[in-house]
């Protein structure tokens, strides 16, 4: 098990505004928690961004998500 230090989290949370949580990457409701925070931060433009083929293997996962809502001239 890989757990960040409360300094960490703390920091995390306070200067980048993150969401911290724990999970079991081996299990389907860690794929559905990071890809239903993709799908919500983007405004169901990324629904789908990882598979638990792929989420088993890792220790932690990092995301981060920017949003535009604007008319492109060209």
């Amino acid at each position: 098990k890989f757990e960040f230090s409360p300094m960490f989290k703390k920091a995390a949370v306070e200067h980048f505004n993150a969401e911290v949580f724990t999970a079991d990457f081996r299990k389907e409701s860690a794929v559905d928690a990071i890809n239903g925070w993709a799908d919500k931060k983007t405004y169901g433009l990324v629904k789908k961004i990882i598979e638990l083929d792929s989420l088993k293997d890792m220790l932690w996962v990092v995301m981060n998500a920017t949003y535009m809502e604007a008319s492109w001239s060209e």
